[in-house]
């Protein structure tokens, strides 16, 4: 009987079978059960038929592949983090700069603010003595025009016209009666 010829897997079919393997693996078509029960058979191909070099140089070369996907991934989303990780510590500087300006206009507000309540506190004052000036200067003309009139009945007195000193001394206590 002729020895029974083994079958050779080339470096295509053994590309070919990861890749399926890799494939239902993506796709979600399996477990990691399954893949590890079609990934036996074919290792024991491999292990028979003596091309464990030519296995392992594609595995390496799709591990290879995968590496310099998951850099250029890892490079895409690093530039993205440094872009974000920029802005960010761009928004904290103009914050902290937005806050100093609102403490600096509240310290001047505040000092404004105390300087316009002291100037109310000194019109309210001056209102005050105005409003008590005029009462005062009220009062005064009104003290002047009883002494007017006590200077005319002493006049009067004086001259003997004791009838009309009465007259304007009853004026005198009606202009009286009008002041308060």
């Amino acid at each position: 009987m002729p020895p029974r010829r083994r079958p050779q897997f080339t470096q295509e079919s053994v590309e070919q079978q990861l890749q399926q393997i890799h494939l239902l693996d993506h796709c979600g078509q399996s477990s990691s059960s399954e893949n590890l029960e079609q990934l036996g058979p074919i290792i024991k191909q491999i292990y028979t038929n003596r091309q464990q070099d030519a296995y392992l140089r594609t595995l390496q070369a799709l591990i290879d592949s995968k590496d310099t996907e998951i850099e250029k991934i890892c490079g895409d989303n690093y530039q993205d983090f440094i872009s974000s990780a920029s802005t960010l510590f761009t928004v904290k500087s103009y914050t902290h700069n937005l806050r100093e300006k609102i403490d600096t206009l509240d310290s001047s507000v505040s000092q404004i603010g105390h300087g316009l309540a002291e100037k109310k506190r000194a019109l309210l004052q001056s209102r005050k003595t105005a409003t008590n000036l005029d009462e005062a200067i009220d009062s005064l003309q009104a003290s002047l025009r009883i002494l007017d009139v006590v200077d005319r009945v002493g006049e009067m007195v004086k001259e003997g016209k004791y009838w009309s000193a009465l007259r304007v001394c009853d004026d005198a206590y009606i202009l009286r009666l009008d002041i308060t």
